[in-house]
């Protein structure tokens, strides 16, 4: 058999790009880019793709030529959408959020006048006020996240606790204290903020950034509910946080629970006059405190360490440090008042020696609220 004859340059120039032409087609390499492949030179180019000037013949080139032809080019169009570059929204083109008030005092002004009596630091108050969608979740002040964290399982405990002082009578609190969903469901985050929230008027304070910055869609497109919802729980945290158990707990009773929704009539009504025993008696709690901090003018907070987690407050309001640990009570004190020892970032977790976790004392004629409790990390 006679060898084959060797391939003359042209027929290896003539080949070479043909081969590029076809690589360049099954890769998808844009047709300005196609002069690049063509100025290799012959013998780069048919080393680059794998062959030698001896492997190849002039014999390949018509079948390499015939299916060059039947091979389908690609095409780049691009569209006007995809070639521009992505716009933006600048600073000057973002919705404002819906922050009625601007300022702390405002807001501490508003807060005051709504629940006097229940007083808040600036910082605990525009935390408790601001949901993480404001600002990107940027804020230097912070967002209400963990505030409404703790509010969450004070509000589960404090329903928990009033289901469980009339499961012995009403079938239907029994019934809730054995589904958990169905507690559960009765604090959802999104219905607190219907009702509770609306009822609250939180949105004249609320720190936010609606999640469809659209004027003509309603509050469930925009998050309104599920938005106030978190801030009433983070209302309700703060002041477990900042005041201790029985304050929040009075507090639920009278702005949480008569407005809670969620129970269907027939509980509700079955209910009806037990939730309206512990809101009158809740509000009765805050009146008070709001009657002492108007005599003197702040509430004093009298704490120090703590032996025993569960030993009752002391009538006469004040404790002495035994070793490295004492006792302590949380007094309401009268226009004398006490310089608070709580050190910031504590809570006092109130413990009474009532059922309702307040007692008032009569001391040298006038009336004094002690709260006791003990101290710990939130």
């Amino acid at each position: 058999m006679a060898p084959r004859a060797a391939s003359s340059p042209s027929a290896v120039a003539s080949t070479s790009r043909q081969l590029a032409g076809l690589l360049r087609n099954a890769a998808g390499v844009p047709r300005r880019h196609a002069g690049e492949a063509s100025r290799l030179r012959p013998s780069s180019s048919a080393a680059f793709y794998g062959f030698s000037s001896g492997t190849l013949s002039s014999s390949s080139a018509p079948h390499l030529s015939a299916f060059a032809a039947a091979s389908p080019r690609r095409s780049f169009s691009a569209s006007p959408r995809s070639s521009a570059p992505p716009q933006y929204r600048g600073q000057a083109e973002e919705a404002p959020s819906l922050t009625p008030k601007k300022t702390t005092e405002e807001l501490q002004a508003w807060f005051q006048e709504r629940f006097p009596g229940v007083d808040l630091p600036d910082n605990v108050i525009l935390q408790a006020a601001t949901h993480e969608s404001w600002n990107h979740g940027l804020t230097t002040d912070g967002h209400n996240r963990r505030l409404g964290f703790i509010g969450r399982r004070a509000l589960q405990m404090f329903l928990t606790i009033f289901l469980h002082s009339r499961a012995h009578t009403s079938q239907k609190a029994a019934a809730l204290l054995g589904s958990p969903d169905a507690l559960a469901d009765v604090l959802k985050t999104s219905r607190l903020g219907d009702k509770v929230g609306r009822t609250l008027q939180l949105e004249q304070v609320m720190r936010w950034t609606p999640a469809v910055l659209d004027g003509q869609r309603g509050p469930v497109e925009t998050g309104l509910f599920k938005i106030r919802g978190v801030t009433v729980e983070a209302l309700v945290g703060a002041i477990y946080h900042q005041h201790g158990a029985a304050v929040a707990r009075s507090f639920f009773h009278a702005n949480v629970l008569p407005n809670i929704e969620t129970l269907d009539e027939a509980t509700r009504s079955e209910l009806a006059s037990a939730i309206r025993a512990e809101a009158n008696e809740g509000a009765s709690v805050l009146a008070s405190m709001a009657d002492r901090v108007q005599k003197s003018g702040s509430v004093a907070l009298e704490s120090t360490s703590f032996s025993a987690a569960t030993r009752p407050a002391v009538d006469s309001g004040s404790s002495s440090a035994q070793g490295a640990q004492g006792e302590t009570s949380k007094q309401f004190g009268s226009a004398g008042g006490v310089s608070s020892s709580a050190s910031p970032g504590r809570r006092t977790v109130g413990r009474m020696p009532t059922t309702d976790n307040a007692a008032l004392h009569s001391e040298g004629g006038s009336d004094r609220q002690y709260v006791g409790g003990t101290e710990g990390r939130v």
